[in-house]
């Protein structure tokens, strides 16, 4: 299997740990809020929310609504913490110093977006299951909804995928040889 390429790129080898997280934020965090709102103005054509709670319309909204606020959130975690450590101890390892390590402990941000990939899988599993409701409620004109699921679904596999395969590994041999250099002091 060949390494993912980058815009611009042949492959990721060279790119650095920056540049990939960089790519994430670009392709894919950009691009899901893009398809996630064309799923939510999808939905709204469908069915009439005022309906009573047992609707299937009104189930698969609130639950479309739940799923893109834990999406949102990771992504927003992502942002915020996981990718300015990445930056930080990516730019430590160019200068061969090292990065302020000790301010996370053992919890580094990129140990716990590790372990919360699982999480964004799950999504992408659920979106899924939401397809698989959408076709079964005859009831409605679904269409439109399947396909911009669709879409998110596709984008999220290769979101999960690029980070699991290539960004995360590649932060984690950065951050050894950084916390090496550190506990070298």
């Amino acid at each position: 299997m060949s390494e993912p390429t980058l815009q611009g790129h042949d492959d990721t080898s060279a790119s650095s740990v920056s540049e990939l997280v960089a790519h994430v934020r670009l392709s894919h965090h950009v691009t899901s809020r893009v398809l996630l709102g064309r799923v939510e103005v999808a939905m709204v054509g469908v069915g009439d929310a005022r309906r009573d709670e047992g609707c299937s319309a009104l189930r698969m909204r609130h639950t479309f609504s739940r799923m893109r606020a834990e999406l949102l959130c990771h992504m927003a975690t992502e942002e915020r913490a996981v990718f300015p450590y990445l930056r930080a101890i990516d730019a430590a390892d160019r200068r061969l110093g090292h990065a302020p390590v000790e301010a996370f402990g053992s919890a580094s941000p990129l140990r716990l977006a590790i372990e919360r990939a699982v999480e964004e899988d799950l999504t992408t599993r659920q979106i899924g299951g939401l397809q698989a409701s959408c076709r079964a409620d005859l009831a409605h004109d679904w269409e439109p909804v399947i396909v911009a699921l669709r879409e998110l679904q596709l984008d999220l596999a290769e979101h999960v995928r690029f980070e699991s395969e290539v960004l995360f590994p590649r932060g984690e041999i950065v951050e050894r040889r950084v916390v090496a250099r550190a506990m070298r002091l």
